[in-house]
């Protein structure tokens, strides 16, 4: 089927060849004919985000946000979550529950934070 002008007199086959000769691809393939981009090239595309960490147990809604201070670089927030919603307590005019403090070597000219769980799979926490 093709979709044209009504006084244009061409035939199918016409609009066909014409439209062939533009050599023109569908995103599927211009998708395959396209390299693949590498990690590094991802990588100054994209803005470097610091995600929180979440700790909790097997089958408990209880979890635990364990963040770092973006402004200052270093490790000083635990949220308490329950089903990932924040817990608000009268003892903070129902604002959202934050324990704050400061771990590592404090503030520093550069975010510089690495984290892992004990063996890889505990959760246990550390960081450097």
């Amino acid at each position: 089927m093709a979709v044209t002008e009504a006084d244009d007199k061409r035939s199918y086959q016409e609009i066909a060849e014409e439209i062939s000769r533009l050599e023109l691809c569908s995103e599927l393939q211009q998708f395959n004919t396209d390299t693949e981009e590498t990690y590094e090239e991802a990588c100054l595309k994209t803005r470097n985000m610091m995600c929180p960490t979440w700790l909790g147990l097997s089958r408990d809604m209880r979890l635990f946000e364990v963040a770092y201070n973006e402004v200052l670089g270093y490790w000083g927030e635990v949220v308490p979550r329950y089903h990932g919603f924040c817990q608000h307590t009268p003892e903070t005019n129902n604002e959202q529950y934050k324990l704050a403090f400061v771990i590592g070597p404090g503030s520093s000219c550069k975010v510089d934070i690495s984290r892992r769980l004990e063996e890889g799979v505990l959760p246990i926490l550390h960081s450097t």
